[in-house]
């Protein structure tokens, strides 16, 4: 059980750290706590998306060893993928600054493409990681029984 609560909020509050991220730019008056906010995400962008990344790959890697009821693992793996898709645009250019001339052309525009969609749809999966974010908080406190 320790094991689920710590998992869950972890990802509850990564997710909800790009969940702000994604949705900020559909808010027209956002208030002072918001923009503080987001100005300290945006300080340490670089560090938030290489960190959620690698915490979202390695979550669902756990996820179905550390939790046992299919309700709450469901909504962690869906939560711990949405950490890694919201985290890729921000760390892919870092990935590919090192490494762009080893990795086959073909390859890497389509991984671009994919990378450019993502960046396109980032208020959908922003609003998506909202209502992941409301089910993992109902999971992690156990508000209601799943």
């Amino acid at each position: 059980m320790a094991y689920f609560s710590l998992l869950t909020m972890i990802s509850f509050c990564v997710l909800g750290v790009f969940t702000l991220l994604n949705i900020s730019s559909a808010i027209p008056k956002k208030p002072p706590a918001v923009e503080k906010a987001l100005e300290f995400i945006k300080l340490h962008l670089n560090y938030i998306a290489l960190g959620g990344l690698i915490y979202g790959f390695v979550a669902m890697c756990a996820t179905p060893i550390a939790i046992k009821a299919p309700p709450n693992m469901a909504i962690c793996l869906v939560g711990n993928l949405l950490i890694v898709i919201m985290a890729l645009p921000y760390s892919f250019t870092k990935f590919v600054s090192g490494h762009g001339a080893k990795v086959n052309a073909a390859i890497l525009k389509e991984t671009k493409s994919t990378i450019d969609w993502i960046s396109s749809k980032d208020k959908y999966f922003g609003f998506a990681g909202a209502v992941v974010c409301g089910l993992l908080f109902v999971a992690t406190f156990q508000v209601i029984v799943i």
